[in-house]
């Protein structure tokens, strides 16, 4: 588990490498353009900062790699976490609520790989982008407890719950 966590502070939490590359972009292309404005420098010396600046825009043009490669990670922790707290429902304590958050995270998460798919399956990302956002299994859940009895604070969920309890006591008789 540490390893995981070590990964994904590492990852999710570093500084955007991308304002750095452009101001250092600028710098090494201003540096380059008075070396020759100026003729101050030799020609070796201006062809290295030249080679500088085309090796800054070459690592610029990697960075929607990484980025990716950081939000696939990021989606994979999601999936990781959302899949620890399923495993703990309804067993382990974990409230139906928290487990319909987790299903939302998951097709939230599952968006992020499907995004990479080709088309036409890349656009069921977008469809599984929108469960999470509009809280789909969280907004199911609490309509459902409300209607089949899971909160106890309407009168149809009294009443299942006095239902479910009476099942209960038929089913698993004292002795």
């Amino acid at each position: 588990m540490g390893l995981w966590n070590a990964l994904r502070s590492r990852f999710i939490d570093d500084e955007n490498i991308e304002e750095v590359l452009d101001a250092t972009e600028r710098k090494a292309k201003r540096a380059y353009a008075l070396a020759l404005a100026g003729d101050v420098i030799s020609n070796d010396a201006s062809g290295r900062l030249n080679d500088a600046v085309r090796g800054i825009g070459a690592v610029k043009s990697r960075i929607s790699t990484v980025n990716d490669v950081r939000g696939k990670l990021d989606a994979f922790f999601k999936l990781k976490d959302a899949v620890e707290v399923l495993e703990g429902w309804p067993d382990d304590g974990v409230t139906d609520e928290e487990a319909a958050a987790a299903f939302d995270e998951m097709f939230g998460a599952a968006a992020v790989f499907a995004d990479s798919l080709p088309p036409p399956i890349n656009q069921y990302a977008r469809v599984l982008e929108q469960v999470q956002i509009s809280s789909f299994f969280g907004n199911m859940q609490r309509i459902g407890a409300s209607r089949v009895g899971g909160n106890d604070s309407t009168p149809t969920g009294r009443q299942m719950q006095m239902v479910l309890e009476e099942f209960d006591r038929q089913n698993n008789p004292v002795r």
